[in-house]
């Protein structure tokens, strides 16, 4: 088996662990814990920003199980350059603390190994493109 295909396999299979319920109780307390830090953000919507950013990495690696790669958006291919905290750069006050919401941590850390096998896939497949 190639590299490759051995990335696309355990894709698929982290692929079911990435969908599980949105960590609302952890939300809630980090929310709490920083309250004054948040309500200084602009356009704060913690919950909306992790959701998406999650969906991206899913999202792309369902292209990947449909062996549709050359069909994942420019867009798509841009945002998943950047980790959270690179794309969200107004929550790096959190970044830190995050071993105290475990579940959001968790998440996070399954997230952002999933998308570096992403683009280690993407790279290897467009040739070092």
């Amino acid at each position: 088996m190639s590299d490759q295909s051995a990335t696309i396999k355990e894709l698929a299979l982290l692929y079911k662990s990435l969908h599980r319920p949105f960590p609302y109780r952890d939300s809630a307390r980090l929310k709490e814990d920083f309250a004054e830090a948040f309500a200084h953000l602009k356009e704060e919507s913690f919950n909306a920003d992790f959701n998406e950013y999650c969906a991206l990495i899913a999202g792309t690696v369902s292209y990947v199980m449909h062996n549709s790669i050359p069909e994942i958006p420019v867009r798509q291919l841009k945002l998943l350059q950047k980790s959270f905290f690179e794309r969200y750069p107004a929550y790096a006050f959190i970044q830190n603390s995050l071993n105290h919401y475990p579940t959001i941590s968790a998440d996070l850390e399954d997230h952002e190994r999933v998308r570096g096998m992403l683009l280690s896939l993407i790279h290897d497949i467009d040739g070092g493109a």
